[in-house]
């Protein structure tokens, strides 16, 4: 049962990996750079599957997943003496270094709770069992990641999905040659919510001050959406996970700062959520635009082309990865939106929507107090 908690600690390690070879959020606190650091490991291990899968047809096999892994730590390595030639940057002050407790502590036993749940339990959740879990167990059943189960389209449902985190539940079973079982991959998408937490602990503190963002972090951990089964921290959907990797590259792009190592962490994180789901593109490409708008004392937007082509790649990859399932089982949202006349549904939905998203958003069983608060 323990060793169910050792493949997200294996995507920790990747991503410290990353972070020190790119030399990524050198100026903040380890707890919030293991938030980071999460993130990225989670990031690079799914996009690196998928590119060696899909291009070069290596096997998802265990030696690949290891190889993903160890190359960031490789990379850091390798770049320690360079690193120590940089000169020091300013840490966090002892105040922001106590109050990203806060979070932390409200955090912690929701945390323990979902790990329990995660290693103990089967998935309950329709779309993690149905969707997610069932495209990784035929991507790890023919060791690829467009298997015949899902290019016929007949045995899955949502066929062309984008890949990622089915992939990275095959990486996190194959990696230390767990049975296919729900619980030896459950743990990674609990360890979602403290990143997600601590990244917006960093966006919240830079934007607002260090105490609204403990508070405003402190939030996360208490709604019911966020640690629910059916899209939160105790499913495998893949919106948690979306929610992070967009999150963290906004934050990213709009800092004042935008160095080149942030800048290529942000691109990194985006191309994940590109890979993640179908949505992700156009967060994607929307996020770019919005870095587009000058932030103060930041860089220019030549920086920006960075992510910009590491979107761009990715959205090829999924192209290709998409056009080689020949008989989808989508809901092809646009098409239907287009078919149907954008304005006349807008018309015709607008009055009935608005109402129902405000009642929505007061549901207190799906939300607590928060817009309230």
């Amino acid at each position: 049962m323990i060793l169910r908690l050792v493949p997200p600690l294996l995507f920790l390690g990747s991503g410290w990996g990353v972070l020190a070879a790119l030399g990524a959020r050198r100026d903040r606190s380890l707890s919030i750079r293991l938030g980071w650091a999460y993130l990225a490991g989670t990031a690079w291990v799914g996009l690196t599957l998928f590119l060696s899968s899909q291009i070069f047809r290596i096997p998802l096999r265990a030696p690949l997943v290891w190889v993903a892994l160890l190359i960031p730590l490789g990379a850091a390595v390798l770049d320690h003496r360079r690193r120590r030639r940089i000169p020091k940057v300013e840490r966090p002050s002892g105040k922001e270094r106590l109050l990203v407790l806060l979070p932390l502590l409200v955090t912690a036993p929701v945390f323990a709770g979902l790990l329990m749940n995660a290693i103990s339990r089967p998935l309950d959740d329709w779309d993690g069992r149905v969707i997610w879990a069932s495209h990784a167990r035929s991507m790890r059943d023919e060791g690829i990641v467009a298997p015949v189960a899902i290019r016929d389209g007949a045995q899955q449902v949502q066929a062309r999905y984008p890949p990622l985190m089915p992939l990275v539940q095959v990486a996190a079973l194959e990696a230390l040659g767990l049975p296919q079982d729900d619980r030896g991959f459950r743990a990674v998408y609990a360890f979602f919510l403290p990143a997600l937490v601590l990244v917006a602990y960093d966006l919240a503190s830079r934007f607002a001050g260090a105490l609204a963002g403990a508070l405003a972090a402190a939030l996360l951990p208490l709604l019911p959406q966020l640690t629910d089964s059916n899209g939160g921290a105790a499913g495998a959907y893949s919106d948690l996970p979306l929610a992070a990797f967009w999150g963290g590259a906004f934050l990213l792009l709009r800092c004042r700062r935008r160095d080149v190592s942030d800048v290529s962490l942000a691109g990194l994180l985006l191309a994940a959520a590109v890979a993640t789901k179908n949505e992700g593109s156009l967060l994607a490409l929307l996020l770019l635009c919005v870095a587009l708008i000058p932030v103060r004392s930041a860089p220019g937007w030549r920086r920006l082309r960075i992510p910009a082509g590491l979107v761009g790649a990715a959205l090829l990859l999924v192209w290709r990865y998409r056009s080689s399932i020949a008989v989808p089982a989508d809901e092809e949202y646009a098409t239907l939106l287009l078919a149907s006349g954008v304005v006349a549904q807008v018309r015709h939905n607008l009055p009935v929507a608005l109402p129902e998203a405000l009642r929505q958003l007061g549901n207190v069983s799906s939300w607590g107090s928060f817009w309230t608060l």
